[in-house]
């Protein structure tokens, strides 16, 4: 079961046609009637639709289905059979109307689902290069009807955040999983004074401690100097 940490969950089980998947990727969407939450709608009003999560304006998240298992959002992306493997997309709600941008409170939780995503099931950070290939894109990216949606004009999430996506949400693909590089290490007096800080805070924290406490953390930065001072020499 693949459950995401930062949301609140509200399970909807899963019927008999909503098999086990393999997830590869992500489908972004907008509920269309700006609703506080789409619990009540997906857990029978739909008939039997539903999204995996829901991101309100404010960045609240709430998970329906765990995303290891078909959700009925995305037309033949639910779910597909390649070499004996089912496979399947993770449909991702947003409150607003089909006008309008996503907040930046969605934006950044749309991001953190992402990573994620990305390192819960594999997910490449990229835009989808087709309907049934690993990736990231929006439900109506290959048309209305299309592969993700057989509803005829539809234009989900709307044409401002289809924007936000390919302006925001793609550029950032490059940058999100990139190693930080630490391009100005930290020097011996450098840690040597970061050290001396931390002495005086435990010196402080520890006068009324019990007895052999302070020594103790005495004796730990007196190795931490040596390894320095041993360091330096070599240098």
């Amino acid at each position: 079961m693949a459950l995401y940490p930062g949301a609140r969950q509200r399970p909807i089980p899963p019927g008999s046609n909503d098999p086990a998947i393999i997830p590869i990727g992500v489908v972004l969407h907008v509920d269309a009637g700006n609703s506080g939450s789409l619990y009540d709608y997906f857990d029978g009003k739909s008939g039997g639709i539903e999204s995996h999560l829901f991101i309100r304006k404010d960045g609240g998240v709430e998970q329906y289905r765990d995303t290891q298992r078909e959700a009925d959002a995305n037309y033949h992306g639910n779910s597909f059979v390649r070499d004996g493997k089912t496979y399947g997309f993770i449909s991702v709600e947003t409150q607003g109307f089909a006008a309008g941008e996503w907040t930046d409170a969605q934006l950044s939780e749309i991001k953190k689902f992402l990573l994620w995503a990305h390192r819960t099931h594999g997910i490449p950070l990229r835009l989808c290069p087709a309907w049934d290939q690993p990736g990231v894109g929006w439900h109506v990216m290959w048309g209305a009807p299309g592969p993700w949606t057989n509803a005829r004009g539809k234009v989900c999430p709307g044409p401002d955040r289809v924007k936000q996506f390919n302006n925001v949400l793609v550029p950032w693909f490059a940058s999100a999983t990139k190693p930080v590089e630490d391009d100005m290490p930290y020097t011996p007096d450098q840690i040597r004074a970061m050290v001396q800080a931390e002495l005086e805070e435990y010196n402080a924290r520890f006068w009324t401690a019990p007895t052999g406490t302070g020594t103790a953390i005495r004796a730990q930065l007196d190795r931490i100097e040596k390894t320095l001072d041993d360091e330096a020499a070599k240098s």
